[in-house]
């Protein structure tokens, strides 16, 4: 696939990363003059706040800058936009979350030309475009929250409808093909009837919910893949449906949901620990202490060790549950 993509860059764009390769850590950049590029799916809502808390909170310990910045909404368009701005500024890293893995791959590539180390977090690219991925946690862990949360609030049967952000994002699609295994195998009664995408933004996902369920009066649960969980519970609201909701995302994104029982719960790795720790992997990718391979480790400050769990992939942790009981715990 790499070579796929090379030959689809043009004779310019190539002699133009070559040149821009002078200004790349690789070529003799002291580290402490560099700046780390961290590039979500989108800014705006209060994950992503959280991400780059972390981010900037690593960056000050390093020494390095951090420029955590990002299109408005989950946009393959505006991520390549900001992949090719930071390579003609020459940063020495970039870390991505995609929001399509394959369509951010040749502006990738296009930093790894100009000498910049490339990884990603969160939601991983076609492993050609990138050195290691940051995996917030193992995959089939969220999944398998998702469906025994729903299961136990619904008697272990139903046709449910999942919210994604895009039908095309890398991590959501994989948790969402992980919960359709757990549930076939654990939970045969239980169904999803429809995913369907609301970009991550509160009121498309509403909008979306609300036509959904008006056509389908019969659906016993929603589950969101995506951060969504304010606008889903006012598609209930509105239509006066009293089915659970489950989805994904910080405490401080649902506090009133929660609180209020129009959501039953969240799960979420800590968003601060994930932006922390993806600045000490482009640290380690920059300074040369990074080392490949299923069973070693990277150094995350405060988190301590990070091991890979497979020779490209580095697990942040497990992840957590949010009620209403428990909420007030976390500051994200």
């Amino acid at each position: 696939m790499k070579t796929m993509f090379r030959l689809g860059l043009t004779a310019a764009a190539l002699a133009a990363a070559a040149t821009m390769a002078t200004s790349a850590f690789a070529a003799g950049t002291n580290v402490k003059d560099c700046v780390f590029g961290v590039l979500p799916k989108q800014v705006g809502n209060e994950y992503w706040a959280a991400v780059n808390k972390g981010a900037q909170e690593a960056g000050k310990e390093l020494g390095v800058k951090v420029d955590f910045n990002g299109p408005t909404s989950a946009d393959t368009a505006g991520q390549t936009q900001f992949i090719d701005s930071w390579v003609q500024k020459g940063y020495c890293a970039i870390s991505i979350s995609a929001a399509d893995a394959n369509a951010v791959v040749p502006a990738l590539l296009r930093a790894k030309d100009a000498g910049i180390k490339v990884s990603a977090f969160d939601a991983d690219t076609d492993p050609s475009a990138r050195e290691v991925f940051l995996s917030q946690a193992v995959p089939s862990g969220i999944s398998g929250k998702l469906g025994d949360l729903m299961a136990n609030l619904t008697g272990k049967k139903g046709n449910f409808l999942v919210i994604t952000s895009t039908l095309t994002a890398p991590n959501q699609s994989e948790w969402i093909r992980l919960l359709q295994e757990h549930l076939a195998k654990n939970y045969p009664d239980m169904k999803i009837a429809a995913i369907l995408p609301g970009q991550e933004d509160n009121e498309k996902s509403r909008d979306v919910a609300l036509g959904y369920l008006r056509a389908h009066p019969e659906t016993t649960g929603i589950i969101a893949v995506t951060q969504s969980l304010p606008g889903l519970a006012e598609a209930k609201k509105q239509l006066g449906l009293t089915i659970p909701l489950i989805g994904i995302g910080p405490p401080s994104c649902c506090t009133a949901v929660l609180k209020d029982g129009s959501a039953n719960a969240t799960i979420l790795w800590n968003p601060i620990d994930i932006g922390y720790a993806t600045v000490y992997m482009q640290y380690a990718q920059v300074t040369g202490a990074l080392k490949l391979g299923t069973g070693n480790e990277i150094d995350a400050g405060r988190l301590g060790k990070l091991k890979f769990i497979k020779d490209d992939t580095i697990l942040l942790g497990e992840p957590m549950v949010f009620t209403k009981d428990n909420m007030g715990q976390f500051q994200f």
